[in-house]
């Protein structure tokens, strides 16, 4: 394994895929200039937040063929309009945001839940406090 900056990699995979928060430093993180970085047959998946990418420069990256395609399950506007181009580009692959829902997952999530009930009438602090600071 060999660490690159941003560009080397765009430069080089054939694969982007993106899991990062949206920040001001992540917002169109990957705009027009960063897709013309990448290489003509390469994909851009985004499974983190709608704003890292610039979804026009997107669509147009697509449409004029400078990448080989995207695959999606988070947009600007959720659930997208059924006339968003990001949903009617082709080679552009749209899916819900709803990984979380498979089964494993939320058989998890509602063991964790259950766990950190159990821990509060306990006594004990949850794991998964959203507010941990108010527990003392």
């Amino acid at each position: 394994m060999q660490l690159t900056t941003l560009d080397g990699l765009l430069q080089q995979a054939d694969v982007v895929t993106l899991h990062c928060a949206l920040t001001d430093d992540t917002r169109h993180l990957i705009g027009a200039e960063a897709i013309s970085k990448m290489k003509p047959g390469a994909v851009l998946i985004n499974t983190a937040r709608a704003g890292v990418i610039d979804s026009p420069a997107l669509c147009r990256a697509v449409s004029e063929k400078k990448i080989a395609g995207a695959a999606l399950d988070v947009f600007d506007t959720e659930p997208p309009p059924p006339d968003d181009p990001l949903v009617n580009t082709p080679n552009i692959l749209a899916t819900p945001h709803i990984a979380a829902y498979a089964q494993e997952a939320v058989s998890e999530m509602d063991r964790m839940c259950a766990d950190d009930l159990i821990a509060f009438f306990s006594g004990k602090k949850p794991k998964n406090a959203l507010n941990p600071e108010v527990l003392g």
